[in-house]
């Protein structure tokens, strides 16, 4: 998978938008990686 989902991005747009730092973490990372399908998808903020 090149990129994430649009509702993905969408999420972390708007946390970016309000000030936030929004990064994918864990297996969605990990999955991208190895050229996996994600199942899921973890974002961790500030």
């Amino acid at each position: 998978m090149k990129h994430p989902p649009k509702f993905v991005l969408e999420i972390l747009d708007r946390l970016g938008q309000n000030d936030h730092t929004a990064v994918l973490a864990g297996g969605c990372v990990r999955d991208s990686l190895l050229g996996r399908r994600p199942s899921d998808w973890d974002v961790a903020t500030s």
